[in-house]
């Protein structure tokens, strides 16, 4: 088993190192144990039981912060169930310093954090697959404009409609191509 796990560990390192140095984002939904084999990638998106698990005495921001800052990644999202969604993130001086350590450590005011839960006209019927509805439509976004930075807000905006569309049915929800449609029109201004 241990010889498995070093094996996967070694090939998720060498996959998100190739596609980072050809400027492809990697964006990762966690559902092993061991998250230092994300080291490098772009998001990971942890639902609120998987960050449970590594949490233990630390509260939910000061986890992220520790992700953000030992994994080396732009961007985590924690989907919270009915509670909504949080996209916690570093600004440029962080990024920079977790590159190049010569230029300076980070500060807590180097970390940002926004959160979107549902609202009152929401009716929360099933949450079953409404994270995964909101990594697609991360997902979307990021092929359509390849970066997040500076359009964080745009894109929580986005995927908070989305979860509300995917809460409101019952089972898993997906996106459908009338939904990859809707999102386009939203991302131009016309929804």
């Amino acid at each position: 088993k241990q010889w498995y796990q070093r094996r996967v560990r070694g090939l998720c390192s060498e996959v998100i190192r190739m596609f980072s140095n050809v400027g492809v984002k990697v964006v990762v939904d966690p559902k092993l144990p061991d998250w230092s084999k994300f080291k490098g990638s772009y998001l990971i998106k942890p639902n609120r039981e998987e960050a449970k698990k590594f949490l233990e005495r630390e509260n939910l921001e000061r986890f992220t912060e520790g992700v953000l800052r030992e994994l080396r990644v732009s961007y985590v999202l924690n989907t919270l169930d009915k509670d909504g969604m949080t996209l916690y993130s570093i600004n440029d001086h962080a990024r920079r310093a977790m590159k190049y350590p010569s230029a300076g450590s980070y500060l807590d005011s180097d970390f940002r954090t926004l959160s979107a839960g549902c609202d009152e006209s929401t009716r929360v019927v099933d949450v079953n697959g409404a994270g995964d509805a909101l990594f697609a439509a991360l997902t979307v976004c990021l092929l359509r404009k390849h970066s997040l930075e500076g359009r964080e807000e745009e894109v929580m905006s986005l995927m908070k409609l989305v979860g509300k569309r995917a809460v409101e049915g019952t089972g898993c929800y997906h996106l459908s191509e009338a939904d990859l449609k809707w999102i386009a029109k939203v991302e131009h201004g016309k929804g």
